[in-house]
């Protein structure tokens, strides 16, 4: 795999940060930020990508330029940049649902989602070209807790 630039690995290219440093050199990690490792021991995964979120997100007010979803957007430009073709996004931004995701709170959520997936497609104009590139959205498991 090839060593993805300083610049763009994990940095919020919307708005730079201040120069906030802890005394090792490392920025801290805040909402909207993300990380990237890569596998060899996962099946057909090689590269995720990991966003750092808060509680905030499980706020049914979510709009379009919260933190998470410019990290959102900022994880397809870097997957983009860097000959990405499939990647997976959790549509809820969450991977087990909760008492307060209620069927309107997820499509809410869902609908936001879809809309800043577009928006990025749409703008970004390294995402056409010959090849294809797939988006698979993935739900988080239902319990079924009742007795």
């Amino acid at each position: 795999f090839d060593t993805l630039q300083p610049s763009s690995q994990g940095k919020n290219l919307d708005s730079p940060r201040s120069g906030n440093h802890d005394p090792s050199g490392n920025l801290p990690l805040r909402t909207g930020d993300f990380y990237i490792t890569r596998h060899s021991n996962l099946s057909q995964m090689h590269v995720v990508f990991h966003l750092v979120v808060d509680d905030s997100t499980r706020n049914a007010q979510l709009s379009a330029r919260q933190p998470v979803l410019v990290g959102l957007r900022n994880i397809l430009h870097t997957a983009a940049q860097h000959n990405t073709f499939n990647i997976c996004v959790p549509l809820l931004l969450a991977h087990e649902m909760t008492e307060e995701m209620t069927l309107q709170w997820c499509m809410k959520r869902a609908e936001l989602v879809f809309k800043c997936v577009k928006g990025f497609m749409m703008e970004n104009s390294s995402w056409s070209g010959p090849e294809t590139r797939t988006i698979q959205f993935l739900l988080p498991p239902v319990r079924n807790d009742r007795k």
